[in-house]
């Protein structure tokens, strides 16, 4: 009698696939357990990420648990990775873009609030060593109410305003006043050069639309996730996000990993003085359409 070949009868489901990210290291995992361990209250007040003037307490680094309402300090950190990866060795379709801190729509806001531009607010030059002006889009991470993240693209080029969110909304009225205020504050900044007889930008005349092949989140609590792997991976084009609900988890791994192991991280230095709001922006009328 021939010898069979032993098949493993635990064949995997085929509707469930691996993680589009690896898993942690042995050596990961505890650099990653140690930065989110908390020894008292005080601990939580101690800087793990130092990016730039972009850092992390423990406190908001611990959002990236599982499950975790991520914190506007984590998305910064990670916009300067982002930022500097395009200089370095980023896919094309990350060149040239500017990545917008997670209080630029704030920004922006005020300066709609306050009908004038600030040139001496520090948001134009990003870590590639261009300005806001001469990017060909840029990403804007925007908080609704307080409790949900999405992000806005503004694609110079293309001459188009994209939303990019993970929790779309059944009624879109109170998202157009919103995006109309965030592009009038675009306008200011772009304002300073347009005076200098630059090109003229009329967000008010741009389509301005949802892209309906982003993935969706599926609890109430990785809104912020969703939106740095728009920001990440997102190229303009549709279903060009290849991630979903169940790989969410591991990302959250992969982010922690990025921002502690990054060469950028210096922690060690004193940044109790930093200011990590780095933003920039200007305005118009939205015009949706259905994609």
């Amino acid at each position: 009698m021939k010898p069979r070949k032993v098949i493993s009868t635990l064949a995997r489901d085929p509707h469930v696939r691996p993680s589009l990210f690896p898993s942690l290291t042995a050596s990961q995992k505890a650099a990653v357990d140690d930065a989110q361990r908390c020894d008292g209250i005080r601990s939580m007040s101690d800087i793990v990420v130092c990016i730039d003037e972009a850092f992390d307490y423990r406190a908001a680094f611990k959002t990236l648990e599982p499950g975790g309402l991520l914190d506007d300090m984590v998305i910064d950190a990670y916009m300067r990775i982002l930022d500097n990866q395009q200089r370095e060795w980023g896919p094309p379709h990350q060149k040239r873009t500017y990545y917008g801190s997670s209080h630029l729509h704030q920004f922006m806001r005020k300066c709609v609030m306050e009908r004038k531009f600030s040139y001496g607010v520090p948001v134009h030059t990003n870590s590639a060593g261009f300005v806001i002006y001469e990017s060909d889009r840029v990403f804007i991470p925007v908080n609704r109410s307080g409790v949900h993240w999405y992000l806005v693209e503004v694609d110079l080029l293309r001459r188009k305003v994209t939303i990019l969110d993970s929790m779309r909304p059944r009624r879109t009225e109170k998202i157009a006043l919103e995006i109309r205020t965030l592009l009038a504050g675009l306008e200011y900044v772009f304002q300073g050069k347009q005076l200098e007889g630059g090109h003229s930008y009329n967000f008010r005349d741009w389509d301005c639309e949802y892209e309906k092949s982003v993935p969706q989140q599926q609890n109430s609590t990785d809104c912020g996730i969703f939106m740095i792997g728009y920001i990440e991976y997102w190229n303009g084009q549709p279903n060009s996000i290849s991630f979903s609900q169940g790989d969410i988890e591991a990302y959250r791994d992969k982010i922690v990993v990025s921002l502690l192991l990054s060469p950028l991280n210096r922690k060690e230095e004193d940044s109790s003085s930093r200011c990590f709001a780095w933003n920039g922006g200007s305005g118009a009328k939205v015009q949706w359409r259905k994609t």
